[in-house]
């Protein structure tokens, strides 16, 4: 606070929950028990266990090309029954032709094929994957039971950020809609963070709930001015609290659809009514 103002300074847009996602906890069944595993593995990821689309080792590279083509894919997996021959891609074919090398069965223009297992470590496939631009998977069988993607990493991390990135936005907008219209006696009234005289406290410093006591307050209402419904926005706040409380405890898999698009509202509704200038 500065000055003999009695509201509370800006708030601090650079805090938010970011890290607090790398608390994951992965659970699997062990032994008929749920039991926690500190390892994030290749088995979270949806297309691991997804059907392979593959090109035997003696067709031809016009049927490859074909398979390619119609599932838009940069690669094949080349299958002889259950054992992998390689990896037949356009890179394969590419470099054999550039080489004046003939290449009119798959078996003759494919490259050593990235492999990794279920069980393996999530981030192990990341990295192959940041290599090769794929990995197979291999069950415990030592089938090839999926392939994982540049594309699907992609596709995976923003799965995962979105719900992160939306509760920072709704954080940071509450803090501006709560800016200049909350005295330093409402915030000690509503904080359950910390007791410490130290340092003045600022809105920050304060709990989602918190955010969601202050908007009860009918004065703190009046202040903001603005033509909404105050209880419709408290239940609407108190939803997202909860919702903000199970991706900070998230499961791998995401949240529900119906959480995300709850969030995705409610970001949009505060865009509309606490626009912040850009720098």
């Amino acid at each position: 606070m500065t000055g003999s103002s009695k509201f509370t300074d800006a708030p601090n847009l650079t805090q938010g929950p970011e890290g607090e996602w790398r608390r994951i906890l992965l659970e699997f069944k062990t032994h008929g028990r749920q039991e926690p595993d500190p390892t994030h593995r290749v088995s979270l990821l949806e297309s691991a266990q997804k059907e392979v689309v593959s090109i035997g080792p003696t067709d031809t590279v016009e049927e490859a090309f074909t398979l390619m083509l119609n599932h838009d894919y940069s690669q094949l997996s080349v299958l002889d029954g259950h054992n992998v021959r390689g990896i037949f891609s356009w890179r394969s074919h590419g470099k054999q032709v550039a080489k004046g090398r003939e290449c009119k069965i798959v078996s003759q223009c494919i490259e050593p094929a990235a492999i990794i297992d279920l069980t393996d470590s999530i981030f192990e496939a990341f990295a192959m994957v940041a290599r090769n631009e794929y990995v197979l998977v291999r069950d415990d069988h030592q089938h090839i039971s999926g392939i994982v993607t540049s594309f699907d990493i992609s596709e995976l991390f923003a799965k995962l950020a979105e719900p992160f990135l939306l509760v920072e936005e709704i954080e940071k907008r509450i803090r501006v809609l709560l800016t200049g219209h909350v005295t330093p006696e409402e915030l000690e009234a509503v904080n359950d963070r910390r007791s410490s005289k130290l340092a003045p406290l600022g809105i920050a410093d304060l709990s989602f709930g918190a955010y969601v006591r202050l908007f009860e307050k009918k004065e703190v209402w009046d202040r903001i001015k603005n033509r909404l419904d105050q209880r419709r926005f408290v239940n609407l706040l108190d939803d997202i609290r909860e919702i903000r409380n199970e991706v900070m405890h998230f499961r791998p898999r995401g949240i529900a659809p119906q959480k995300l698009a709850a969030l995705r509202n409610f970001t949009k509704l505060l865009r509309d009514i606490s626009p912040i200038e850009k720098d």
